[in-house]
């Protein structure tokens, strides 16, 4: 698993799978999960970011939807042409 540590994160995308993140700034940035490797966020701060989830992430999602979860009130698909190259995850 790759590690970051202590970097800071404004308005881009950032791909969680597969990184273990410590200490660090996410300012509104686009966190994209897609259920294909482990990840974690340890410490981190978070503002004003959107989660996105695709692949087996999202079927999980729907499955927990299913199951009376409620998801958050952002439906909104920001890419409706399909998933964006890597780290290209800006609104």
């Amino acid at each position: 698993m790759k590690i970051v540590h202590k970097q800071k994160f404004i308005d881009q995308g950032v791909e969680l799978d597969g990184t273990l993140f410590t200490e660090c700034e996410f300012t509104r940035c686009n966190l994209l999960y897609t259920g294909t490797g482990q990840m974690d966020l340890v410490q981190c701060n978070i503002v004003d970011c959107r989660f996105l989830f695709y692949g087996a992430a999202a079927e999980v999602r729907r499955v927990l939807a299913r199951m009376g979860w409620e998801p958050p009130a952002d439906r909104s698909n920001p890419f409706p042409g399909g998933l964006p190259a890597t780290g290209n995850w800006q609104n």
